[in-house]
Order: structure tokens, then C-alpha cells, then sequence
């Protein structure tokens, strides 16, 4: 039995790296990150086997995507993280796990809010996707 998460994870950081430029991070961001920055967090991965077949496993394999847009204090700036959703939603439509057929894609939830921290205001939006994975 195979494991699914490595491949899904660099699959989908390297496919956000690429449709967005910008910084994509596993689980945690660098401490020292500036002000007016944006970034993606690929976290709160998850995977349960749904379906046998002749001689494996398919599996669905979740994950949450978290954009950041880092603003000064009392500035909020949505249409930053929207138009960033926007790429990250058209990246994952597309997106090939290596090793892995890609049987389907689910769009799960999109949640946004605002986090005000001691020095900054932070837009988020919190995207949730399955992927249904057979092995190749």
C-alpha cells in the first residue's frame, strides 16, 4: 500500500509556486516575513481510502490552502487575497500528482477573514480541496 501525502503535497505546492510566484510554505511561514508581503500555507492534510480495485487502493486525499496578505495595522486589502484564490482554484483544476492518476477534483469550501495581530492586519482566505487519487 502506498502513501499518497509527499506526492500531493510537493504537487501542490510547486503547481502554487507556479501560477502565483508566490511564497508557498508546508504547515509553518518564517518568522520574519515583512510587511505587505502574501504567501500560501499548504496544511491540514488528511487521507482515507474510498475505493479498492483489482490491486490497490484509491484514495481521497484532503487539504486546506491558506492565503495571507500581510498589511499595515487597519488596512485590509480583500481583493488581494481574492485575486489570488482565483489563480489558486484554476492551479488546482489542472493540477498532475506524480505517480498518482487524478480521478477527480473537489472544491470543498472557501472561508475568509480578517486576523488582526498587535502590528498588522491579515487577510486570509482558507480554501478546502479532495483530491480522488489512484495509483498509476
Amino acid at each position: 500500500m502506498r502513501n499518497p501525502n509527499k506526492q500531493v503535497r510537493k504537487a501542490v505546492v510547486d503547481a502554487l509556486k507556479t501560477a502565483t510566484g508566490l511564497a508557498v510554505y508546508e504547515n509553518l511561514v518564517p518568522i520574519d516575513l515583512p510587511l505587505n508581503s502574501q504567501y500560501i500555507l499548504v496544511n491540514s492534510q488528511s487521507k482515507r481510502q474510498i475505493e479498492r480495485s483489482k490491486s490497490c487502493w484509491d484514495w481521497e486525499s484532503s487539504f486546506n490552502i491558506d492565503i495571507h496578505s500581510v498589511n499595515e495595522k487597519g488596512f485590509s486589502h480583500s481583493v488581494t487575497v481574492d485575486d489570488i484564490e482565483e489563480l489558486v482554484l484554476n492551479a488546482i483544476d489542472a493540477i498532475k500528482v506524480d505517480t498518482w492518476h487524478v480521478k477527480g477534483r473537489e472544491f470543498v469550501d472557501s472561508i475568509s477573514n480578517v486576523v488582526e495581530l498587535p502590528d498588522h492586519t491579515v487577510n486570509r482566505i482558507v480554501v478546502v480541496y479532495n483530491l480522488w487519487l489512484a495509483e498509476q
